[in-house]
């Protein structure tokens, strides 16, 4: 919803309600969760248990709720703003989204927690500490085929549809030059 409301603003040139309402909700988050962290530290029980998890999560989502409400605000005194949603369009978006959102949850699992989980059992503090280092530096390096696939490669699409191939050429150099250069 926040989104929404972010693009109307932004369509209608007035990014800088837009992004009040996100820095004012994440000032908030931040001082909800400094909050439940104090409260939480003074309450030994909470530190071990799932209701310390819920608090921080709580004040997380008091941020997004600020933030949504001050760009709805926002919205609706410069837009007439009707929400009228279509169950069948979101049903078809869910369905057509959710096996990237199972993708997604795999790769988090297997790019992300099982080789820390695995390696903090079998390595000690200092081999996972170096493995952790060099092991963040590759998924940030393996960014760069998120911004390939969702950039580079619709651009190229483009000018091919286009029958534009000089700019395929130019374009396909610079992303073998990028590539390169990074080591992939």
């Amino acid at each position: 919803m926040t989104s929404v409301c972010d693009g109307m603003l932004q369509a209608n040139y007035m990014m800088g309600r837009a992004t009040f309402a996100l820095i004012i909700g994440r000032i908030i988050a931040l001082a909800a969760l400094y909050g439940v962290i104090q409260f939480i530290g003074q309450s030994p029980a909470l530190a071990g248990n799932f209701s310390g998890i819920i608090l921080i999560l709580s004040s997380l989502v008091i941020g997004s709720l600020v933030t949504f409400l001050l760009s709805y605000y926002f919205v609706t005194k410069k837009i007439q703003l009707h929400w009228n949603i279509d169950t069948d369009f979101m049903w078809n978006i869910f369905k057509t989204g959710l096996p990237f959102g199972i993708i997604n949850i795999i790769n988090s699992l297997y790019f992300r927690f099982l080789p820390d989980y695995f390696s903090h059992l079998a390595l000690t503090d200092t081999q996972f500490a170096t493995f952790s280092i060099s092991f963040r530096i590759a998924q940030i390096l393996s960014l760069l085929s998120t911004f390939l696939m969702f950039s580079a490669l619709p651009g190229i699409r483009e000018y091919i549809d286009q029958k534009h191939w000089h700019k395929v050429r130019t374009l396909y150099s610079k992303i073998v030059l990028v590539l390169t250069s990074a080591g992939i």
